[in-house]
């Protein structure tokens, strides 16, 4: 069996492999290599998105019982609009993109794919953290210093806007392997044009 090709060889991935073998054998089924290969992608992924969601629980649970301890309208706002549980979604791509080097072959194309992939995923959790951030900082600005009721939700747009433009110039770049001063310089001559 020569799996080198995407699983690597270290003591977990041996053992993870002897497990998708036993199981394969249990229901009589040959050992092919890409079958054990999509079993085991599939074993990471799930084992990925599951240590993420459990640890941005315990996350999650442990920083709301400390804002639970200091009494104030701020706290209750910070409660009621999930800020917490938004800024903690980068948790599982974290733990994901951590776990994909145990899982593949570092030079292996579909170990560049799924990084691609899950680093996308960690900047648009990253992006909805810091919207989420924007939006509770604004709510607050507006409850407390605009006395004169100035509509300045405009501002705020705005600033999404540009976080969300520059996420999607960032996302490209990763996708396509390029630098974002060269999509930036692109876009310019193409603009210009």
């Amino acid at each position: 069996m020569d799996h080198s090709t995407i699983i690597p060889s270290h003591t977990i991935a041996s053992w993870l492999l002897g497990v998708i073998d036993k199981f394969l054998d249990i229901f009589g089924l040959e050992h092919h290599g890409a079958l054990e290969q999509a079993i085991y992608l599939c074993i990471i992924v799930v084992v990925g998105f599951a240590l993420g969601w459990i640890v941005k629980k315990a996350i999650v649970a442990l920083l709301r019982r400390i804002v639970e301890m200091k009494k104030g309208a701020s706290t209750k706002d910070l409660l009621q609009s999930h800020l917490i549980s938004k800024c903690c979604s980068i948790i599982p791509p974290l733990v994901i993109l951590s776990l994909l080097p145990f899982a593949f072959d570092n030079n292996h194309h579909l170990y560049t794919i799924l990084m691609r992939l899950a680093g996308l995923y960690a900047l648009v959790a990253f992006a909805i953290g810091c919207s989420s951030v924007m939006n509770f900082v604004f709510s607050q600005y507006n409850k407390r210093q605009n006395t004169r009721g100035l509509p300045i939700k405009g501002v705020l747009n705005i600033a999404k806007g540009i976080l969300w433009i520059i996420i999607v110039i960032i996302a490209v770049s990763m996708l396509v392997d390029k630098s974002p001063a060269t999509l930036l310089a692109g876009l310019g001559v193409f603009a210009s044009a």
